[in-house]
């Protein structure tokens, strides 16, 4: 599942990955623990159903879910050579842009259902460059802001569940998810706030299929009651991601996925 609520994080992460590589409160926070003191101890006997629904009742509920159409995040991208202040923009099934300064100058990634691009100063391009078709197949696969787990039959999707696992201290509950696609997920939602924690994913990047680790912490809701998490580390680039501002279903305007 592609937690509704990171999903900003998420697909950040995603189409940054390739780019960063190459470039060597007014919200209320919630993290894993108190969710888990709050919650109590989770059945070790839980049903693929069970855990799926919980984890959607975690999210703030299904009707919830389906009410967010757009996203804006505001972050930095720390690095071991440099910090990267970002800012992204998501129409739910629409597009997807994230901008970065980088010595000073805007460069930009782009993607929609229809395809993926990027202008990148810092890579000396002038205009917008055509990512290639696997890198937009993939991109295109992280818009939908409801993520692979509600509905996922509707959507072709299978999921299975592979057990119990033990995360950095905690148990985790481990699914795989098959797109209808046929691309694999393999997702770790916490066995007693069934967050998610942990997303494994194979990816294109410059050309090369990559297995993508994701590790997402330190929850926190915004004030209209939307949970995300602020924090996400890739491996194997080395880079986090530290959200500083989420807001959920605020006006985009569709023209910022155009080609400039």
């Amino acid at each position: 599942m592609k937690n509704l609520f990171v999903i900003g994080f998420l697909v950040l992460c995603t189409i940054t990955s390739a780019q960063t590589k190459k470039n060597k409160k007014t919200s209320t926070e919630v993290s894993v623990a108190q969710q888990n003191s709050n919650r109590g101890a989770a059945s070790t006997a839980l049903s693929l159903e069970s855990i799926i629904n919980k984890n959607i009742e975690a999210l703030g509920g299904e009707e919830k879910l389906r009410e967010a159409k757009s996203a804006v995040a505001e972050g930095v991208i720390y690095t071991q050579q440099v910090n990267v202040p970002i800012k992204s923009w998501m129409v739910h099934n629409e597009g997807l842009r994230l901008d970065m300064q980088i010595q000073g100058r805007k460069n930009t990634t782009v993607v929609t259902p229809y395809g993926a691009w990027t202008l990148f100063p810092a890579q000396r391009q002038k205009r917008p460059v055509d990512s290639d078709l696997a890198t937009a197949r993939e991109g295109a696969e992280e818009l939908d802001m409801t993520g692979d787990l509600l509905d996922y039959r509707n959507k072709g999707n299978s999921v299975e569940l592979l057990g119990k696992e033990n995360l950095d201290g905690n148990e985790v509950y481990k699914l795989k998810v098959t797109r209808k696609s046929g691309t694999e997920v393999l997702l770790f939602l916490d066995a007693t706030s069934f967050l998610l924690l942990k997303r494994v994913i194979d990816k294109t990047i410059e050309g090369k299929v990559t297995t993508v680790t994701e590790r997402y912490s330190n929850y926190t809701k915004t004030p209209d009651g939307y949970l995300y998490a602020t924090v996400c580390d890739h491996s194997p680039s080395g880079f986090s991601i530290k959200l500083v501002k989420y807001e959920v279903n605020v006006p985009v305007d569709s023209k910022i996925f155009e080609k400039t």
